[in-house]
């Protein structure tokens, strides 16, 4: 079996208790979590769970377009989505 590889941008931002996490070109909405690797785990799972459910998947947004805050760090996460298929049903 070939895997289905997407690669998107998401934007980490350090918050009190953690870190936040942002999929500009998949949902609208943040993910956080107590470590930063946490919140990467936790962005490709809802990346997965989004991309899985829709007929075609959306363009990656090229870095040089995305607009960050100074404390924010913008980092290109890879998802499985045939791993994900197989743990979803």
């Amino acid at each position: 079996m070939v895997n289905h590889l997407v690669t998107y941008p998401v934007i980490l931002e350090p918050e009190a208790s953690g870190y936040s996490v942002f999929v500009p070109d998949i949902c609208g909405q943040n993910v956080s979590a107590a470590s930063e690797t946490d919140a990467i785990t936790h962005a490709r799972q809802l990346m997965a769970q989004q991309l899985l459910t829709r007929d075609t998947l959306p363009e990656a947004t090229a870095l040089k377009e995305l607009q960050v805050l100074p404390d924010q760090r913008v980092l290109m996460v890879t998802v499985d989505l045939d791993k994900y298929r197989v743990m979803y049903g």
